[in-house]
């Protein structure tokens, strides 16, 4: 629940962001979604057969399997906040890109404005 109510958080954050950067994104919120169902599925397939009389044995793989799943939420982790920096890099180019273009119009419309003065000057 947490993780669905942190994934609309964030993907609110990312709403002008390119479609192929919102899919990775979706994508490893998925994962983390899946990961975090499945440790829940193993954890209660382990624990529960034995209603508590876990061996040494047990409480290792589950210990292992725990391990595993922290690597895995800390691997997506790392991934989401990249291609977090990297939309938010995107986004700080194409505002850079459209002011250029604005510039340029302007210019251009100011060019114009000279030679049609000029035009009537020598007319």
């Amino acid at each position: 629940e947490e993780t669905e109510n942190y994934k609309s958080n964030s993907k609110h954050n990312l709403t002008s962001q390119s479609d192929s950067n919102k899919g990775l994104y979706d994508k490893l919120c998925s994962e983390v979604l899946n990961i975090e169902r499945q440790v829940d599925e193993e954890t209660i397939s382990l624990i529960e057969p034995k209603k508590g009389l876990n061996t040494e044995e047990d409480i290792i793989e589950i210990a292992s399997k725990l391990k595993l799943v922290e690597k895995d939420l800390t691997n997506f982790s790392e991934e989401k906040k990249h291609v977090e920096e990297n939309n938010r890099q995107m986004v700080m180019i194409v505002e850079e890109f459209e002011k250029t273009i604005s510039q340029l119009v302007v210019e251009k419309e100011r060019e114009e404005v000279c030679q049609e003065i000029m035009m009537e000057r020598m007319v």
